[in-house]
């Protein structure tokens, strides 16, 4: 899989191993120091050998990847807390965070904001770190968080554990097991889908109506326009809408609620989180997509 990032790039191969290349500032890249590199760089993991990586995230300037026993590792610009390491301070090569910050829980999801991130456990908890500008933490309040706090599923999310989550631009989406997605952040251009540019201190739900009733199964940001996928494989998107960010309307005009993009822009296609890539040497690739729950459209 790849993963684009402020001014950098994030490459998972087959072998679970990591490259990068971009610019190197504040050590995003893991490579020691702040050099920029100008062709794919293989990223140590330090003393410890054989990792396997599942999942790759880029954020603004820091990023993120998944181990398959659900540890986490983050390094580059750490000073909203974004790295959940409980400091202020960059890391320059990639460093795994403890266990216990997620109660010894597995994480199976991981997202990237600009300054603050997000990740999922198996028992579909919503944790949350970094910057807390403009609510992007969804915890009620604009306080930074330098390790991980949890978003409780029992009241904050409707009863409902969740599947998958993404973030953008001070902004995040969490779609739950019942198909609902959840979104809070700052809500410039309408980001949020509540039909305003209210900002939302906590996790609330788009309406349902707005998906045809249907449920939601993956959510994808971007700065200014999200988008969803719903069970039958059909996107819809909103938010900022000129020409320069389009939504895939054809109409080039911002959306204040999730709006069915028009299958046949498409050629009638439909649109899963992932899908099995072709078996290479007995070994089956990697899911361009992970996430905790293995949905495949057919």
């Amino acid at each position: 899989m790849v993963s684009c990032g402020n001014d950098n790039t994030l490459v998972l191969a087959v072998t679970g191993l990591v490259w990068n290349c971009g610019k190197g500032e504040h050590g995003r890249l893991g490579h020691r120091d702040e050099t920029n590199k100008m062709i794919l760089t293989f990223i140590e993991t330090g003393d410890r050998k054989g990792v396997d990586i599942t999942l790759i995230v880029a954020g603004g300037l820091h990023s993120m990847a998944l181990e398959a026993t659900g540890a986490v590792w983050t390094w580059g610009f750490g000073a909203s807390g974004q790295l959940g390491h409980n400091i202020l301070e960059n890391r320059f090569v990639l460093t795994i965070m403890e266990r216990e910050a997620f109660n010894m829980h597995k994480v199976v999801s991981l997202t990237a904001g600009r300054v603050h991130s997000v990740a999922v456990t198996m028992e579909g908890e919503l944790w949350v770190w970094g910057s807390g500008y403009f609510r992007s933490l969804g915890l009620g309040d604009q306080m930074n968080r330098k390790k991980p706090t949890l978003i409780g599923t029992d009241t904050a999310l409707g009863e409902s554990h969740v599947l998958t989550e993404s973030c953008g631009f001070f902004y995040t989406l969490a779609v739950t097991k019942d198909g609902a997605l959840w979104t809070f952040g700052m809500d410039e251009q309408g980001k949020l889908g509540h039909n305003d540019h209210n900002n939302r201190l906590v996790p609330t739900r788009v309406e349902v109506q707005h998906f045809d009733k249907a449920n939601v199964i993956s959510a994808a940001d971007a700065y200014y326009h999200p988008a969803t996928v719903i069970d039958d494989g059909t996107r819809f998107t909103w938010g900022r809408g000129d020409q320069s960010k389009g939504l895939g309307h054809a109409s080039g005009m911002p959306m204040w609620v999730p709006t069915r993009v028009d299958p046949s822009l498409m050629g009638g296609a439909r649109i899963g989180p992932c899908h099995k890539l072709q078996s290479d040497g007995g070994r089956t690739h990697r899911a361009l997509s992970q996430t905790a729950a293995p949905w495949y459209l057919p």
